[in-house]
């Protein structure tokens, strides 16, 4: 089974867009980087010239490197300072160094939590990149597939799974330290630790998924496969998979409790997930050390609605559920509470400790702003705020777009103003104008807003809105891909 071209540009452009990309993680393989923490200072942007059919690529409103023909799809490092960038089928490294053109004709390509190495497979050869001399070294030769990478979160450890031949058997190469070598045969691995002393897979053996835990080897479960998803803790001492029958698990390392959460969760709220594996198996890491007091989902049909069900997981990894029947929902700030929106699109909020509390009626959009204020649009775009289980207060008419920042609430109106809510107290600002939408990317607001340029053709820009909710930083200018 492998990843297209089309498809991981497609998941490549997804997690560049939507997945929330944090924790900046140093070290790797033969390079060594100090940590990069200013995630709203430090972004790979692209840029594609509609009219030129090109694209250019932009760290802090700098152009990176050359224009390179086609629109750019990109798969971004945790602190956002490196992408591999496709441009048809071929593969760039974007860094701050420059715009380094890796290969041509290329369909699966992984790039390393702290954005530091690349891999990827080239007429046969699995290549690596290394960001510290820009350095391209090949480490195994006649390979017909790259079936997994799991690269370990400094990148001191890479595990490479691949086959030779079609349909032949699956070879795990380790490269570290010591080279490269051949690690084990017939097993898919999905995570490992730096000194390689934590290592989940699937084993072949067993068609189970387990763990190496130092000495120890222990299997976790025989109840899934493969092609499930996986996701793990930054440090590897949890992890959560989905058996055959669609039943989500968790599992606790140093404990080796595996409790059943339900069948259809989704990620928690509190995980911000900061890498994944894109070659053949998806496998994600989070930017967490537990998933435990976590805010999980269930999904279910309610005729043609899909509505959730709401709940936290406690130290013991049992469910204590707050809500059921959400269309629309968000975990608040500082405390086990949640909002949502009934199929009724009345607004509610509850807590570990109290019943559920009806806020509002006829809600549209609503943003946590912080661990007692909400605020939300009605169906007539007007912004209300709502403080604990208070009786909303009008804030601002004709709001099209929300999202919460700082503890307050940044807004866009019909006329494509910008402004800051703080309770009813509102700031303009009148240095952004033709205000679009926002993207929440982390623990960061992206405004993208358009405005003309000297040939008279409308450019849409984007800009961080850092945490005071009021100064903005201007990414890039250019047409969005």
């Amino acid at each position: 089974m492998h990843t297209t071209s089309k498809s991981l540009r497609t998941a490549a452009a997804a997690l560049a867009l939507v997945f929330a990309l944090t924790a900046a993680l140093a070290g790797l393989l033969a390079c060594s980087a100090e940590p990069k923490t200013n995630r709203l200072a430090n972004n790979v942007a692209r840029v594609y010239e509609y009219n030129e059919r090109t694209s250019h690529f932009y760290l802090n409103d700098r152009q990176i490197g050359d224009d390179v023909p086609g629109k750019a799809y990109m798969l971004t490092s945790a602190d956002g300072a490196t992408s591999l960038a496709w441009v048809g089928s071929t593969l760039y490294f974007v860094s701050e160094k420059g715009t380094d053109k890796l290969a041509s004709g290329i369909e699966t390509a992984e790039l390393s939590f702290d954005g530091r190495v690349a891999i990827w497979l080239e007429e046969g050869c699995v290549k690596r990149y290394c960001l510290d001399d820009r350095s391209v070294t090949v480490l195994e030769e006649g390979v017909s597939n790259l079936i997994q990478v799991s690269i370990s979160p400094r990148s001191e450890t890479i595990l490479f799974t691949v086959n030779y031949a079609e349909d032949s058997e699956y070879v795990t190469l380790i490269a570290d330290g010591s080279g490269v070598r051949e690690f084990a045969r017939g097993n898919v691995y999905f995570a490992v630790s730096d000194d390689a002393s934590i290592i989940y897979f699937y084993d072949a053996k067993t068609s189970g998924f387990s763990v190496q835990n130092g000495d120890e080897l222990y299997l976790i479960s025989k109840n899934c496969s493969a092609a499930t998803n996986y996701n793990f803790t930054r440090d590897l001492s949890e992890a959560t998979y989905t058996d055959v029958n669609s039943v989500n698990h968790l599992f606790v390392l140093s404990t080796k409790a595996d409790t059943e959460l339900g069948t259809g969760f989704g990620i928690t709220e509190k995980t911000d997930i900061f890498s994944i594996s894109t070659i053949s198996f998806f496998t994600y890491i989070n930017d967490v050390d537990s998933f435990r007091s976590g805010l999980w989902s269930l999904k279910r049909s309610i005729d043609t609605s899909e509505v959730y069900d709401l709940g936290y997981i406690d130290d013991k990894g049992e469910v204590e559920w707050l809500a059921k029947d959400a269309v629309d929902y968000a975990a608040v700030p500082g405390g086990k509470r949640v909002v949502w929106v009934s199929l009724l699109s009345d607004l509610y909020s509850a807590g570990a400790s109290s019943k559920a509390k009806k806020l509002a009626s006829s809600v549209d959009r609503f943003v946590a702003a912080d661990g007692n204020t909400v605020y939300y649009t009605n169906t007539n775009g007007v912004l209300y705020c709502v403080k604990g289980t208070g009786s909303p207060k009008r804030v601002a008419d004709n709001v099209t777009r929300i999202a919460a920042v700082g503890g307050k609430c940044v807004f866009i109106t019909a006329d494509g103003g910008l402004h800051t809510a703080e309770g009813a107290k509102i700031t303009e600002h009148p240095e952004i104008t033709n205000a679009v939408r926002f993207d929440k990317r982390a623990g960061m607001v992206i405004l993208y807003a358009n405005e003309q340029a000297p040939d008279d053709d409308t450019l849409l820009y984007d800009a961080y809105i850092t945490a005071d909710g009021e100064t903005f930083t201007l990414a890039c200018r250019g047409v969005e891909p």
